[in-house]
């Protein structure tokens, strides 16, 4: 019997170039993607956009991976508690509302004393679980897919949060993130999942 407590991985999803793609007005409409548009009820809403642009199969994917407990869905975003608010009926997220890394800014670029906003709130977040040994999964816009050379100063300073084995998807802003991506991280969420099992088992 194994003795192994599964727990889905925590995924850290960025909004803006992520999981809402700006596709560039080329006059061509990019099939992936589906127009939504978000109902604005405060004076603070103002600062979101009214129109937005989402691949419902991405959606479709992160809710089967929510779904199964593969992964914790975990808002990563300048967004932060509008997410829940505006994004998720928006664009059909299911299972909500998502916890939350709070940022507590909408310019997610920012770096204090060196390190990215965002790697302070995910590693906030994590230690707040008693997670921070743990693998992630990161979704941002302003990640690199390289793990070593040139990388922004937004990867270079998510590399010490989590554990040893991390995921991070690296997203184009004018597509956001795609179908295959979801797939990668199923494909790492499940082996994390199963290397957990074989731990379990040898206890």
């Amino acid at each position: 019997m194994s003795n192994a407590v599964r727990r889905p991985v925590p995924l850290f999803m960025d909004v803006d170039g992520s999981l809402l793609a700006y596709p560039a007005d080329t006059g061509e409409a990019d099939p992936r993607l589906r127009t939504g548009w978000l109902d604005l009820d405060f004076p603070d809403d103002m600062s979101y956009p009214t129109r937005i642009c989402f691949d419902p199969e991405v959606v479709a994917g992160l809710n089967k991976l929510v779904n199964e407990e593969l992964v914790q869905l975990i808002w990563a975003s300048t967004w932060d508690q509008a997410a829940n608010r505006l994004l998720v009926p928006a664009i059909g997220l299911l299972e909500a509302p998502y916890d939350v890394a709070e940022i507590g800014t909408r310019c997610g670029d920012q770096m204090a004393a060196g390190i990215w906003v965002k790697a302070l709130a995910v590693g906030r977040w994590l230690r707040e679980n008693g997670l921070q040994n743990a693998p992630i999964v990161m979704v941002d816009d302003l990640l690199t897919n390289q793990a070593s050379g040139f990388m922004s100063p937004q990867r270079r300073s998510i590399e010490v949060v989590g554990g040893d084995q991390n995921l991070f998807i690296a997203t184009q802003s004018e597509q956001g993130l795609h179908v295959a991506q979801v797939a990668e991280i199923r494909a790492f969420a499940e082996r994390i999942a199963g290397n957990r099992g074989m731990i379990g088992r040898h206890m």
